[in-house]
Protein backbone atom coordinates (compact mmCIF):
# COMPACT_ATOMS: atom_id res chain seq x y z
CA UNK A 1 0.00 0.00 0.00
CA UNK A 2 2.70 2.84 1.26
CA UNK A 3 4.73 1.84 -2.45
CA UNK A 4 0.99 2.16 -4.43
CA UNK A 5 0.37 5.21 -2.44
CA UNK A 6 4.17 6.69 -2.99
CA UNK A 7 3.81 5.77 -6.66
CA UNK A 8 0.55 7.13 -7.21
CA UNK A 9 1.77 10.59 -5.48
CA UNK A 10 5.25 10.46 -7.92
CA UNK A 11 2.73 10.44 -10.95
CA UNK A 12 0.75 13.09 -9.44
CA UNK A 13 3.81 15.55 -8.82
CA UNK A 14 4.62 14.47 -12.61
CA UNK A 15 0.86 15.19 -13.67
CA UNK A 16 1.54 18.33 -12.41
CA UNK A 17 4.86 19.04 -13.26
CA UNK A 18 3.73 18.65 -16.92
CA UNK A 19 0.70 20.90 -16.39
CA UNK A 20 2.91 23.78 -15.29
CA UNK A 21 5.21 23.38 -18.03
CA UNK A 22 2.94 23.50 -20.43
CA UNK A 23 0.94 26.18 -19.20
CA UNK A 24 4.12 27.89 -18.81
CA UNK A 25 4.92 26.92 -22.81
CA UNK A 26 1.81 27.80 -23.32
CA UNK A 27 1.70 31.21 -22.17
CA UNK A 28 5.02 32.05 -23.17
CA UNK A 29 4.02 31.21 -26.74
CA UNK A 30 1.01 33.20 -26.40
CA UNK A 31 3.09 36.25 -25.44
CA UNK A 32 5.90 35.88 -27.95
CA UNK A 33 3.23 36.43 -30.42
CA UNK A 34 1.17 39.22 -28.76
CA UNK A 35 4.69 41.11 -29.21
CA UNK A 36 4.87 39.96 -32.70
CA UNK A 37 1.56 41.23 -33.12
CA UNK A 38 2.33 44.75 -31.32
CA UNK A 39 5.71 44.71 -33.18
CA UNK A 40 3.87 44.47 -37.03
CA UNK A 41 1.11 46.79 -35.87
CA UNK A 42 3.76 49.04 -34.96
CA UNK A 43 6.31 48.81 -37.99
CA UNK A 44 4.89 51.62 -40.66
CA UNK A 45 7.03 50.94 -43.55
CA UNK A 46 9.27 47.61 -43.84
CA UNK A 47 11.50 46.34 -46.51
CA UNK A 48 9.53 43.67 -48.49
CA UNK A 49 9.68 40.11 -47.11
CA UNK A 50 9.90 38.60 -50.09
CA UNK A 51 13.65 38.82 -49.56
CA UNK A 52 13.23 35.95 -46.84
CA UNK A 53 13.43 33.53 -50.00
CA UNK A 54 17.34 34.68 -50.14
CA UNK A 55 17.99 36.18 -46.80
CA UNK A 56 17.65 34.39 -43.01
CA UNK A 57 15.42 36.53 -41.13
CA UNK A 58 13.92 36.45 -37.44
CA UNK A 59 10.72 34.38 -36.93
CA UNK A 60 8.99 38.06 -36.24
CA UNK A 61 9.90 39.31 -39.39
CA UNK A 62 8.17 36.19 -41.39
CA UNK A 63 5.19 36.91 -39.30
CA UNK A 64 4.84 40.50 -41.46
CA UNK A 65 4.98 38.33 -44.45
CA UNK A 66 1.86 39.34 -46.41
CA UNK A 67 2.57 35.87 -48.00
CA UNK A 68 1.53 32.32 -47.24
CA UNK A 69 1.00 28.53 -48.55
CA UNK A 70 -2.63 28.35 -49.69
CA UNK A 71 -3.70 24.53 -49.54
CA UNK A 72 -5.07 24.64 -53.51
CA UNK A 73 -2.76 27.37 -54.93
CA UNK A 74 0.60 26.92 -53.37
CA UNK A 75 2.52 30.06 -52.44
CA UNK A 76 -0.01 33.10 -52.30
CA UNK A 77 -1.09 36.44 -51.00
CA UNK A 78 -3.25 37.44 -48.02
CA UNK A 79 -6.79 38.69 -48.91
CA UNK A 80 -7.88 41.89 -48.08
CA UNK A 81 -4.40 42.64 -46.94
CA UNK A 82 -2.93 45.94 -46.96
CA UNK A 83 1.38 46.73 -46.93
CA UNK A 84 3.47 49.99 -47.20
CA UNK A 85 7.03 48.93 -48.34
CA UNK A 86 10.56 50.82 -48.55
CA UNK A 87 12.25 50.05 -51.76
CA UNK A 88 15.81 49.30 -50.66
CA UNK A 89 17.30 49.35 -54.02
CA UNK A 90 19.62 52.46 -54.34
CA UNK A 91 21.90 54.33 -52.51
CA UNK A 92 22.34 52.51 -48.75
CA UNK A 93 24.25 54.45 -46.00
CA UNK A 94 25.99 51.89 -44.30
CA UNK A 95 25.00 48.23 -45.03
CA UNK A 96 25.50 47.06 -41.25
CA UNK A 97 21.65 49.57 -41.02
CA UNK A 98 20.26 47.13 -43.36
CA UNK A 99 20.67 44.08 -40.81
CA UNK A 100 19.26 46.54 -38.51
CA UNK A 101 16.11 46.78 -40.72
CA UNK A 102 15.25 42.82 -41.27
CA UNK A 103 16.65 41.71 -37.78
CA UNK A 104 15.75 44.11 -35.21
CA UNK A 105 12.19 43.27 -33.36
CA UNK A 106 11.17 47.46 -33.69
CA UNK A 107 13.56 48.60 -36.68
CA UNK A 108 13.67 52.19 -37.41
CA UNK A 109 14.35 53.48 -40.80
CA UNK A 110 17.79 55.16 -40.61
CA UNK A 111 17.99 58.89 -42.27
CA UNK A 112 18.91 57.55 -45.42
CA UNK A 113 15.72 54.91 -45.96
CA UNK A 114 13.65 57.77 -45.37
CA UNK A 115 14.39 59.09 -48.81
CA UNK A 116 13.64 55.83 -50.27
CA UNK A 117 10.55 55.58 -52.19
CA UNK A 118 7.91 53.59 -51.07
CA UNK A 119 4.63 51.64 -52.76
CA UNK A 120 1.98 50.05 -51.31
CA UNK A 121 0.84 46.44 -51.70
CA UNK A 122 -3.39 46.00 -51.37
CA UNK A 123 -5.05 42.88 -51.79
CA UNK A 124 -8.59 42.09 -52.62
CA UNK A 125 -10.78 39.50 -51.49
CA UNK A 126 -9.09 36.63 -53.87
CA UNK A 127 -5.39 38.10 -52.63
CA UNK A 128 -4.73 39.90 -55.72
CA UNK A 129 -3.38 43.52 -56.32
CA UNK A 130 -6.19 44.37 -58.60
CA UNK A 131 -9.67 45.77 -57.78
CA UNK A 132 -12.73 42.80 -57.05
CA UNK A 133 -13.40 40.84 -59.96
CA UNK A 134 -16.37 41.64 -61.85
CA UNK A 135 -19.68 39.09 -61.13
CA UNK A 136 -20.33 39.43 -64.45
CA UNK A 137 -18.88 40.31 -68.11
CA UNK A 138 -20.07 42.83 -70.07
CA UNK A 139 -21.14 42.32 -73.40
CA UNK A 140 -18.54 44.31 -75.36
CA UNK A 141 -15.48 43.86 -73.51
CA UNK A 142 -12.78 42.00 -74.60
CA UNK A 143 -11.16 40.32 -71.55
CA UNK A 144 -7.68 40.27 -70.75
CA UNK A 145 -6.41 37.75 -67.94
CA UNK A 146 -2.64 38.02 -67.20
CA UNK A 147 -1.28 35.20 -64.84
CA UNK A 148 1.99 36.06 -63.58
CA UNK A 149 4.63 36.81 -60.91
CA UNK A 150 5.83 39.51 -59.17
CA UNK A 151 6.60 41.46 -62.59
CA UNK A 152 2.49 41.01 -63.15
CA UNK A 153 1.93 41.97 -59.33
CA UNK A 154 4.16 45.13 -59.40
CA UNK A 155 6.55 45.26 -56.94
CA UNK A 156 8.54 48.46 -56.59
CA UNK A 157 6.15 50.57 -58.33
CA UNK A 158 2.40 51.91 -57.80
CA UNK A 159 -0.41 49.25 -58.76
CA UNK A 160 -1.18 52.04 -61.26
CA UNK A 161 2.00 52.02 -62.88
CA UNK A 162 2.19 48.04 -63.60
CA UNK A 163 1.76 46.81 -67.02
CA UNK A 164 -1.03 45.27 -66.68
CA UNK A 165 -2.56 48.23 -65.33
CA UNK A 166 -1.46 50.46 -68.57
CA UNK A 167 -2.30 47.91 -71.07
CA UNK A 168 -6.06 48.91 -71.30
CA UNK A 169 -4.93 52.61 -72.16
CA UNK A 170 -2.30 51.44 -74.00
CA UNK A 171 -4.73 49.63 -76.30
CA UNK A 172 -7.15 52.70 -76.70
CA UNK A 173 -9.62 52.08 -79.45
CA UNK A 174 -7.41 49.54 -81.13
CA UNK A 175 -10.14 46.81 -80.62
CA UNK A 176 -12.77 48.44 -82.35
CA UNK A 177 -15.87 48.01 -80.71
CA UNK A 178 -14.54 45.78 -77.72
CA UNK A 179 -13.38 47.54 -74.67
CA UNK A 180 -10.19 46.32 -73.24
CA UNK A 181 -10.16 44.87 -69.79
CA UNK A 182 -7.14 43.33 -67.96
CA UNK A 183 -7.78 41.21 -65.10
CA UNK A 184 -4.51 41.09 -63.48
CA UNK A 185 -3.18 37.33 -61.39
CA UNK A 186 0.11 38.13 -60.45
CA UNK A 187 1.24 36.64 -57.25
CA UNK A 188 4.09 36.94 -55.94
CA UNK A 189 6.68 34.19 -55.98
CA UNK A 190 4.51 32.36 -58.77
CA UNK A 191 5.53 29.39 -60.59
CA UNK A 192 4.08 28.12 -63.71
CA UNK A 193 2.08 25.30 -61.35
CA UNK A 194 0.36 28.47 -59.92
CA UNK A 195 -0.89 29.41 -63.35
CA UNK A 196 -2.31 25.63 -64.04
CA UNK A 197 -3.73 25.43 -60.29
CA UNK A 198 -5.58 28.77 -61.59
CA UNK A 199 -6.90 27.94 -65.09
CA UNK A 200 -10.39 26.94 -64.00
CA UNK A 201 -11.14 30.14 -61.52
CA UNK A 202 -9.52 32.20 -65.05
CA UNK A 203 -11.47 29.88 -67.48
CA UNK A 204 -14.85 30.80 -65.35
CA UNK A 205 -14.34 34.65 -66.16
CA UNK A 206 -14.68 34.13 -69.84
CA UNK A 207 -11.42 35.01 -71.14
CA UNK A 208 -10.62 36.29 -74.24
CA UNK A 209 -7.09 36.36 -74.14
CA UNK A 210 -4.72 35.00 -71.21
CA UNK A 211 -1.13 36.40 -71.15
CA UNK A 212 1.41 33.84 -69.77
CA UNK A 213 3.98 35.76 -67.93
CA UNK A 214 6.18 33.34 -65.64
CA UNK A 215 10.07 32.36 -65.97
CA UNK A 216 12.39 34.02 -63.23
CA UNK A 217 11.07 31.64 -60.25
CA UNK A 218 11.07 28.77 -62.55
CA UNK A 219 14.55 29.74 -64.09
CA UNK A 220 16.31 27.64 -60.83
CA UNK A 221 14.48 24.04 -61.52
CA UNK A 222 14.49 24.39 -65.15
CA UNK A 223 18.17 24.96 -65.71
CA UNK A 224 18.83 22.23 -63.28
CA UNK A 225 19.92 19.02 -65.71
CA UNK A 226 18.64 16.67 -63.56
CA UNK A 227 15.49 14.71 -63.95
CA UNK A 228 12.73 15.24 -61.94
CA UNK A 229 9.57 13.28 -61.27
CA UNK A 230 6.33 14.71 -63.10
CA UNK A 231 4.15 16.76 -60.21
CA UNK A 232 1.07 15.40 -59.25
CA UNK A 233 -1.88 17.09 -61.16
CA UNK A 234 -2.70 17.92 -57.77
CA UNK A 235 -1.50 18.26 -54.40
CA UNK A 236 -1.33 15.31 -52.20
CA UNK A 237 -2.62 15.92 -48.25
CA UNK A 238 0.23 15.92 -46.09
CA UNK A 239 0.13 13.41 -43.47
CA UNK A 240 0.02 14.82 -39.79
CA UNK A 241 3.52 14.73 -38.64
CA UNK A 242 4.27 16.16 -34.53
CA UNK A 243 7.48 18.33 -36.43
CA UNK A 244 4.93 20.50 -38.41
CA UNK A 245 3.30 21.47 -35.74
CA UNK A 246 6.90 22.10 -33.56
CA UNK A 247 7.43 23.80 -36.63
CA UNK A 248 4.65 26.46 -36.10
CA UNK A 249 5.47 27.19 -32.90
CA UNK A 250 6.39 30.62 -32.36
CA UNK A 251 8.93 29.71 -29.59
CA UNK A 252 10.71 26.62 -31.63
CA UNK A 253 10.60 29.02 -34.56
CA UNK A 254 13.02 31.47 -32.22
CA UNK A 255 15.36 29.06 -30.52
CA UNK A 256 16.24 27.99 -33.88
CA UNK A 257 16.92 32.00 -35.11
CA UNK A 258 18.71 32.07 -32.15
CA UNK A 259 21.02 28.94 -33.49
CA UNK A 260 21.54 30.58 -36.71
CA UNK A 261 24.87 30.75 -37.68
CA UNK A 262 26.11 34.18 -37.67
CA UNK A 263 27.17 34.27 -42.05
CA UNK A 264 23.25 33.09 -43.17
CA UNK A 265 22.39 36.59 -41.66
CA UNK A 266 21.44 39.62 -43.49
CA UNK A 267 24.40 41.19 -43.21
CA UNK A 268 27.12 38.74 -44.25
CA UNK A 269 24.63 37.54 -47.55
CA UNK A 270 24.84 41.31 -48.74
CA UNK A 271 28.75 41.51 -48.47
CA UNK A 272 29.31 38.07 -50.05
CA UNK A 273 26.50 39.84 -52.60
CA UNK A 274 29.23 42.90 -52.67
CA UNK A 275 32.13 40.91 -53.24
CA UNK A 276 31.11 38.65 -56.22
CA UNK A 277 34.10 38.02 -58.29
CA UNK A 278 32.01 37.41 -61.44
CA UNK A 279 28.49 38.30 -62.86
CA UNK A 280 26.69 38.54 -66.46
CA UNK A 281 27.98 41.39 -67.96
CA UNK A 282 25.31 44.06 -69.52
CA UNK A 283 27.48 44.64 -72.82
CA UNK A 284 26.92 40.90 -73.32
CA UNK A 285 24.17 39.14 -71.60
CA UNK A 286 23.59 36.43 -73.80
CA UNK A 287 20.92 33.55 -73.40
CA UNK A 288 23.14 31.11 -71.86
CA UNK A 289 21.37 28.20 -69.98
CA UNK A 290 23.66 24.89 -68.76
CA UNK A 291 20.37 22.51 -69.23
CA UNK A 292 20.63 20.79 -73.01
CA UNK A 293 17.19 18.93 -72.32
CA UNK A 294 14.87 22.24 -71.29
CA UNK A 295 12.01 21.02 -73.58
CA UNK A 296 11.59 18.11 -70.80
CA UNK A 297 11.59 19.90 -67.70
CA UNK A 298 8.37 20.10 -65.71
CA UNK A 299 7.97 23.96 -66.54
CA UNK A 300 7.97 23.22 -70.20
CA UNK A 301 5.34 20.52 -69.53
CA UNK A 302 3.66 22.65 -67.23
CA UNK A 303 3.27 25.77 -69.79
CA UNK A 304 2.63 23.81 -72.38
CA UNK A 305 -0.70 22.27 -70.45
CA UNK A 306 -1.93 25.73 -69.70
CA UNK A 307 -1.26 26.65 -73.41
CA UNK A 308 -3.15 23.57 -74.89
CA UNK A 309 -6.10 24.03 -71.99
CA UNK A 310 -6.96 27.16 -73.22
CA UNK A 311 -6.69 26.65 -77.02
CA UNK A 312 -9.50 23.84 -75.97
CA UNK A 313 -11.32 26.30 -74.31
CA UNK A 314 -11.08 28.26 -77.53
CA UNK A 315 -9.22 31.61 -75.54
CA UNK A 316 -6.21 32.91 -77.19
CA UNK A 317 -3.01 32.76 -75.53
CA UNK A 318 0.54 35.24 -75.38
CA UNK A 319 3.63 34.15 -74.14
CA UNK A 320 5.36 36.70 -72.15
CA UNK A 321 8.86 36.13 -71.10
CA UNK A 322 9.59 38.17 -68.05
CA UNK A 323 13.27 38.62 -67.16
CA UNK A 324 15.99 41.11 -67.27
CA UNK A 325 18.37 40.22 -69.72
CA UNK A 326 21.52 40.03 -67.32
CA UNK A 327 19.84 37.38 -65.54
CA UNK A 328 22.03 34.47 -64.43
CA UNK A 329 20.57 31.70 -66.95
CA UNK A 330 17.84 31.57 -69.55
CA UNK A 331 16.78 27.92 -69.53
CA UNK A 332 12.93 29.06 -69.10
CA UNK A 333 13.34 31.28 -72.63
CA UNK A 334 14.58 28.23 -74.28
CA UNK A 335 11.92 26.39 -73.11
CA UNK A 336 9.31 29.13 -74.26
CA UNK A 337 10.70 29.24 -77.96
CA UNK A 338 9.42 26.03 -79.08
CA UNK A 339 6.39 25.85 -77.13
CA UNK A 340 5.41 29.49 -78.96
CA UNK A 341 6.29 27.85 -82.34
CA UNK A 342 4.34 24.66 -81.65
CA UNK A 343 1.00 26.18 -80.82
CA UNK A 344 1.88 29.16 -83.15
CA UNK A 345 1.26 32.12 -80.26
CA UNK A 346 2.79 35.09 -80.06
CA UNK A 347 6.14 35.59 -77.46
CA UNK A 348 6.63 38.61 -76.06
CA UNK A 349 10.40 38.61 -74.75
CA UNK A 350 10.54 41.26 -71.95
CA UNK A 351 14.61 40.92 -71.69
CA UNK A 352 15.08 42.16 -75.18
CA UNK A 353 12.57 45.07 -74.90
CA UNK A 354 14.58 45.96 -71.44
CA UNK A 355 18.08 45.63 -73.31
CA UNK A 356 17.26 47.40 -76.36
CA UNK A 357 15.62 50.18 -74.73
CA UNK A 358 18.68 50.10 -71.88
CA UNK A 359 21.11 51.08 -74.71
CA UNK A 360 19.07 53.38 -76.33
CA UNK A 361 18.66 55.79 -73.24
CA UNK A 362 22.61 55.19 -72.41
CA UNK A 363 23.44 56.50 -76.26
CA UNK A 364 21.27 59.78 -75.57
CA UNK A 365 22.53 60.33 -72.08
CA UNK A 366 25.91 60.46 -73.72
CA UNK A 367 24.62 62.94 -76.27
CA UNK A 368 22.43 64.80 -73.89
CA UNK A 369 26.20 65.16 -71.77
CA UNK A 370 28.11 65.47 -74.72
CA UNK A 371 30.28 62.53 -73.73
CA UNK A 372 29.85 60.50 -76.89
CA UNK A 373 33.22 58.35 -76.85
CA UNK A 374 35.20 58.56 -80.24
CA UNK A 375 35.33 56.18 -82.47
CA UNK A 376 37.26 53.31 -81.72
CA UNK A 377 40.57 53.44 -82.46
CA UNK A 378 43.91 52.47 -80.95
CA UNK A 379 44.63 53.93 -77.81
CA UNK A 380 47.57 51.79 -76.00
CA UNK A 381 49.80 48.91 -75.84
CA UNK A 382 47.99 45.94 -78.02
CA UNK A 383 49.03 43.94 -74.59
CA UNK A 384 46.31 45.75 -72.52
CA UNK A 385 42.86 46.99 -72.44
CA UNK A 386 41.93 50.59 -70.68
CA UNK A 387 38.64 50.79 -69.60
CA UNK A 388 36.99 53.77 -68.59
CA UNK A 389 33.95 53.68 -65.96
CA UNK A 390 31.82 56.55 -65.19
CA UNK A 391 28.90 57.57 -63.07
CA UNK A 392 26.88 60.43 -63.22
CA UNK A 393 27.02 61.82 -59.57
CA UNK A 394 24.82 65.20 -60.24
CA UNK A 395 21.96 63.93 -58.02
CA UNK A 396 23.85 63.35 -55.14
CA UNK A 397 25.23 66.37 -52.39
CA UNK A 398 28.50 67.97 -53.76
CA UNK A 399 31.94 67.97 -51.48
CA UNK A 400 31.91 63.90 -51.32
CA UNK A 401 34.63 62.07 -52.99
CA UNK A 402 33.40 59.28 -55.20
CA UNK A 403 34.83 55.85 -55.21
CA UNK A 404 34.62 53.02 -57.00
CA UNK A 405 35.13 49.47 -56.04
CA UNK A 406 35.20 45.93 -57.94
CA UNK A 407 36.95 42.80 -58.38
CA UNK A 408 40.29 43.74 -59.92
CA UNK A 409 43.43 44.97 -58.00
CA UNK A 410 42.60 48.49 -59.96
CA UNK A 411 39.60 48.72 -58.30
CA UNK A 412 40.85 47.59 -54.98
CA UNK A 413 39.94 44.33 -54.88
CA UNK A 414 36.73 44.53 -53.49
CA UNK A 415 38.35 47.03 -50.36
CA UNK A 416 35.74 49.90 -50.82
CA UNK A 417 36.33 53.56 -50.23
CA UNK A 418 40.02 53.77 -51.55
CA UNK A 419 39.31 54.15 -55.34
CA UNK A 420 38.87 57.65 -56.38
CA UNK A 421 37.24 58.44 -58.93
CA UNK A 422 38.13 62.07 -60.78
CA UNK A 423 35.94 64.96 -62.72
CA UNK A 424 39.31 67.08 -62.96
CA UNK A 425 39.53 65.89 -66.94
CA UNK A 426 42.64 63.34 -66.03
CA UNK A 427 42.53 59.10 -65.65
CA UNK A 428 39.93 59.01 -68.39
CA UNK A 429 37.52 61.50 -67.15
CA UNK A 430 36.63 63.01 -70.53
CA UNK A 431 35.08 66.59 -69.23
CA UNK A 432 36.34 68.49 -65.60
CA UNK A 433 33.70 69.82 -63.70
CA UNK A 434 30.40 68.33 -65.11
CA UNK A 435 29.31 65.88 -62.42
CA UNK A 436 30.11 62.91 -64.37
CA UNK A 437 33.04 61.05 -62.68
CA UNK A 438 35.45 58.56 -63.87
CA UNK A 439 38.88 56.17 -63.94
CA UNK A 440 40.49 54.44 -66.21
CA UNK A 441 41.39 50.70 -65.53
CA UNK A 442 43.57 49.18 -67.69
CA UNK A 443 43.57 45.00 -68.02
CA UNK A 444 45.68 42.92 -69.80
CA UNK A 445 43.50 39.95 -70.57
CA UNK A 446 39.88 39.31 -71.54
CA UNK A 447 37.81 39.23 -68.37
CA UNK A 448 34.66 40.21 -66.58
CA UNK A 449 34.91 43.57 -64.07
CA UNK A 450 32.15 43.95 -61.26
CA UNK A 451 32.36 46.91 -59.47
CA UNK A 452 30.04 49.26 -57.55
CA UNK A 453 30.56 53.25 -57.12
CA UNK A 454 30.09 55.08 -53.27
CA UNK A 455 31.03 58.14 -51.57
CA UNK A 456 31.66 56.90 -48.07
CA UNK A 457 34.12 59.09 -45.86
CA UNK A 458 35.36 56.01 -43.86
CA UNK A 459 37.97 53.48 -45.88
CA UNK A 460 37.45 49.99 -46.12
CA UNK A 461 34.33 50.05 -44.78
CA UNK A 462 30.37 49.84 -46.38
CA UNK A 463 29.39 52.89 -46.17
CA UNK A 464 28.13 54.94 -49.05
CA UNK A 465 27.68 52.41 -51.26
CA UNK A 466 25.69 52.95 -54.25
CA UNK A 467 23.77 49.67 -54.21
CA UNK A 468 23.28 45.99 -53.03
CA UNK A 469 23.95 44.87 -56.75
CA UNK A 470 27.06 44.88 -58.82
CA UNK A 471 27.10 46.14 -61.84
CA UNK A 472 29.36 44.00 -64.50
CA UNK A 473 31.17 44.47 -67.85
CA UNK A 474 32.97 41.98 -69.97
CA UNK A 475 36.45 43.09 -71.35
CA UNK A 476 36.77 40.91 -74.89
CA UNK A 477 39.86 40.45 -77.00
CA UNK A 478 38.68 43.04 -79.54
CA UNK A 479 39.10 45.67 -76.90
CA UNK A 480 42.95 45.13 -76.76
CA UNK A 481 44.58 47.96 -77.50
CA UNK A 482 41.69 49.99 -77.56
CA UNK A 483 39.96 51.91 -74.94
CA UNK A 484 36.05 51.04 -73.94
CA UNK A 485 33.68 53.03 -72.24
CA UNK A 486 31.07 51.70 -70.25
CA UNK A 487 27.56 53.38 -70.43
CA UNK A 488 27.27 56.03 -68.11
CA UNK A 489 26.09 54.92 -65.08
CA UNK A 490 23.34 56.87 -62.48
CA UNK A 491 24.73 56.73 -58.54
CA UNK A 492 22.28 53.90 -57.38
CA UNK A 493 20.16 53.33 -60.31
CA UNK A 494 20.63 50.41 -62.76
CA UNK A 495 18.64 51.22 -65.94
CA UNK A 496 15.09 50.46 -66.37
CA UNK A 497 15.35 48.61 -62.76
CA UNK A 498 13.50 49.25 -59.63
CA UNK A 499 15.74 46.26 -58.16
CA UNK A 500 18.05 43.70 -59.51
CA UNK A 501 15.36 41.30 -60.86
CA UNK A 502 12.12 43.74 -61.54
CA UNK A 503 11.58 46.66 -63.94
CA UNK A 504 10.58 50.29 -63.09
CA UNK A 505 7.74 52.15 -63.38
CA UNK A 506 9.49 52.63 -67.47
CA UNK A 507 10.12 49.38 -68.07
CA UNK A 508 6.65 48.89 -67.13
CA UNK A 509 5.72 50.97 -69.90
CA UNK A 510 7.64 49.32 -72.19
CA UNK A 511 6.12 46.13 -71.59
CA UNK A 512 2.77 47.39 -71.79
CA UNK A 513 3.62 49.38 -74.98
CA UNK A 514 4.96 45.73 -76.36
CA UNK A 515 2.21 43.57 -75.01
CA UNK A 516 -0.49 45.86 -76.96
CA UNK A 517 1.39 46.24 -80.17
CA UNK A 518 1.37 42.35 -79.86
CA UNK A 519 -2.38 42.13 -79.01
CA UNK A 520 -3.03 44.40 -82.58
CA UNK A 521 -1.28 42.60 -84.77
CA UNK A 522 -2.85 38.89 -83.38
CA UNK A 523 -5.84 40.35 -83.76
CA UNK A 524 -5.61 41.44 -87.37
CA UNK A 525 -3.87 38.35 -88.63
CA UNK A 526 -7.43 36.89 -87.08
CA UNK A 527 -8.06 33.66 -85.63
CA UNK A 528 -5.00 30.33 -85.49
CA UNK A 529 -7.76 28.19 -87.16
CA UNK A 530 -10.95 28.27 -88.36
CA UNK A 531 -12.10 25.61 -85.35
CA UNK A 532 -15.83 26.69 -84.64
CA UNK A 533 -15.25 27.07 -80.71
CA UNK A 534 -13.37 30.10 -81.66
CA UNK A 535 -15.90 31.80 -83.52
CA UNK A 536 -16.91 33.78 -81.00
CA UNK A 537 -14.10 35.72 -79.92
CA UNK A 538 -14.78 37.28 -83.24
CA UNK A 539 -17.22 39.77 -81.89
CA UNK A 540 -15.87 43.31 -83.29
CA UNK A 541 -12.29 42.06 -84.12
CA UNK A 542 -12.06 41.87 -87.52
CA UNK A 543 -11.56 38.45 -89.48
CA UNK A 544 -10.77 35.49 -88.46
CA UNK A 545 -7.41 34.27 -90.56
CA UNK A 546 -5.15 31.73 -89.73
CA UNK A 547 -1.80 33.19 -88.76
CA UNK A 548 0.77 33.18 -91.50
CA UNK A 549 3.53 30.13 -91.85
CA UNK A 550 6.89 30.93 -90.18
CA UNK A 551 5.62 33.05 -87.29
CA UNK A 552 8.02 31.69 -85.02
CA UNK A 553 11.75 30.99 -86.28
CA UNK A 554 14.16 28.18 -85.37
CA UNK A 555 15.29 27.45 -81.78
CA UNK A 556 18.24 29.47 -81.03
CA UNK A 557 21.09 26.74 -80.08
CA UNK A 558 21.59 26.29 -76.28
CA UNK A 559 23.71 28.83 -74.97
CA UNK A 560 23.79 30.60 -77.78
CA UNK A 561 24.38 34.41 -76.88
CA UNK A 562 21.88 36.98 -78.76
CA UNK A 563 23.85 39.58 -78.03
CA UNK A 564 26.54 38.48 -80.24
CA UNK A 565 24.81 36.48 -82.61
CA UNK A 566 21.62 38.63 -82.79
CA UNK A 567 22.13 42.19 -82.28
CA UNK A 568 18.81 43.86 -82.32
CA UNK A 569 18.20 45.64 -85.85
CA UNK A 570 18.21 49.12 -86.14
CA UNK A 571 16.37 50.87 -82.98
CA UNK A 572 13.33 48.98 -83.15
CA UNK A 573 14.53 46.41 -80.20
CA UNK A 574 13.53 42.91 -82.47
CA UNK A 575 15.31 40.52 -83.21
CA UNK A 576 15.02 39.53 -87.18
CA UNK A 577 14.29 36.04 -89.22
CA UNK A 578 18.22 35.69 -89.47
CA UNK A 579 19.30 36.18 -86.24
CA UNK A 580 19.40 32.47 -84.58
CA UNK A 581 16.00 32.09 -84.74
CA UNK A 582 14.83 34.11 -82.10
CA UNK A 583 10.57 34.53 -82.25
CA UNK A 584 9.46 36.35 -85.55
CA UNK A 585 6.17 37.25 -83.28
CA UNK A 586 8.65 39.89 -82.15
CA UNK A 587 7.69 41.31 -85.41
CA UNK A 588 5.55 44.11 -84.10
CA UNK A 589 7.99 45.67 -81.85
CA UNK A 590 9.10 47.26 -85.10
CA UNK A 591 6.51 49.67 -85.10
CA UNK A 592 6.96 50.89 -81.56
CA UNK A 593 8.33 54.46 -82.08
CA UNK A 594 6.23 55.07 -84.28
CA UNK A 595 3.04 54.51 -81.67
CA UNK A 596 5.20 56.68 -79.56
CA UNK A 597 5.71 53.91 -77.43
CA UNK A 598 8.58 54.72 -75.95
CA UNK A 599 8.55 56.31 -72.26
Amino acid sequence: MVVARRIRNAVGLAGIAVLLVASSLGLAELSVRAVYAYAAWRTEKAPLVYERVYWAVPPWVERTSILYDDPELGLWTLPRSTRTYVNLFGPIGDVADVGALFGDLFPELPAWAERRPVWVLETNSMGLRAPELPSTKASDAYRIVVLGDSWTVGVNVPAEETFAALLPATLGESLGARRPEVLNFGVIGGKAETGRRLLPRVLALDPDLVVVAYAQNDEAETRDPRPRAPRPATPAPRPFRWRDVLQRSELYRLYRWWRTPGADRIEAALRHELTRPSAVPTNDPGRACPNPNVASTAYARTVDEIVSTLAAAGVRTMLLYDSVPDFASHCTWHALVPLAAKHAVPLVDAATILETLGAELDAEDERRLGLVPERARRTMDRAAAGVVLRVDMSGEPSGRQPFVVGNHPALGGFVPNVVPLFDDGTSGDQRAGDGVWSRLVVVQSPQVLTYAFSNGTTPNTWTGLENYRLRAFAVRAGDFGRTAYPPIARFGEHRLRSDPSHPDAAGHRAIADALAAAIRSDLARGARSEDPRRAKRARGVGPRRALPDGVMGREPPLGSSPSAKAKPSGRDGMRGPASCGVPLGLQWISGLKAQGGRP
